[in-house]
């Protein structure tokens, strides 16, 4: 099954996702749109008005709370998406060390319960994150570590959208990645410096 991750900064195109979550007819189907929805609504968040982001954060918060039932039921599959629309809340709110933590959490069961598209999304966002901060080297390291998963998981024009969009990958090998976050320097160091 070819699953794509498009995510806009479009109101009518959410708009219309959410009225069409409910014909959905398969769990999984209705649990992926109420994830691309919550997460589609948090992307872009700084070029809207404080009134508009603060409602669509509470709309993405909604979502949240959806999939955190899912995953009480089955962890396994959910718990990791769950996870990183929560981390990307977190950032939105500026908590910042409850967001890195939450972006780990969500790599790792991702990668635990071999999920590569969710890891590649997770990882992808984490790199946001950090570039966001101006920490460039840990950018770097996710953005490989993405790369190497929309590879694997067979995601070729995502690849291409990646290395054109940050050309550094295109002059890296493919035979792996220099992610460790939590050992290459204390990441809660990192934010308080920042």
């Amino acid at each position: 099954e070819a699953q794509v991750f498009l995510v806009v900064n479009d109101p009518e195109a959410i708009d219309f996702a959410e009225e069409h979550i409910t014909a959905t007819r398969s769990q999984y189907q209705s649990f992926l749109g109420n994830f691309l929805c919550g997460f589609a609504l948090i992307q872009g968040l700084s070029e809207i008005s404080e009134e508009e982001r603060e409602k669509r954060l509470e709309r993405a918060r909604k979502y949240h709370v959806k999939l955190s039932r899912w995953a009480e039921i089955c962890p396994m599959n959910f718990n990791s998406i769950k996870l990183l629309l929560e981390a990307e809340i977190r950032r939105c709110e500026g908590q910042e060390m409850p967001a890195v933590r939450l972006y780990e959490q969500a790599i790792a069961l991702s990668r635990e319960d071999r999920f590569l598209h969710y890891e590649a999304l997770a990882h992808e966002s984490a790199a946001r994150f950090w570039s966001e901060k101006g920490y460039i080297q840990y950018q770097q390291n996710h953005l490989e570590e993405a790369l190497r998963c929309y590879r694997e998981w067979g995601a070729e024009t995502k690849v291409d959208a990646l290395v054109a969009e940050h050309a550094f990958l295109s002059q890296r090998s493919d035979s792996g990645s220099m992610l460790d976050p939590l050992s290459a320097l204390d990441i809660e160091t990192v934010i308080r410096a920042s």
